[in-house]
């Protein structure tokens, strides 16, 4: 059984995570600590554009604002390094 990590092999661990998903995956960094990080792939969904376009061709927009609302828009992932080294995704923003 490994024993817990110094903070700079937790801190490289996440560094480690974080190139493989920003590299291989698309996402980016939103927020970063030392043992925390979120990571976020897409983009908002622009809700005053779509309610313009929905208005001017009067709702024929709506199914595939609502789709993009649903199946759309940016992806969060929060990751954390525990004192052993392992990296975990956590639940929650």
């Amino acid at each position: 059984m490994q024993g817990n990590l110094t903070r700079l092999e937790r801190r490289e661990a996440l560094q480690k995570q974080i190139e493989e998903l920003t590299r291989r995956e698309n996402y980016w960094v939103d927020s970063r600590s030392d043992y925390e990080a979120v990571l976020v792939k897409g983009r908002r969904v622009n809700h005053l554009l779509h309610g313009i376009v929905s208005v001017l061709t009067v709702g024929v927009w709506l199914p595939v604002w609502i789709l993009l609302t649903v199946f759309g828009g940016e992806k969060r992932r929060r990751f954390y390094v525990t004192p052993e080294g392992r990296v975990e995704e956590r639940e929650g923003k």
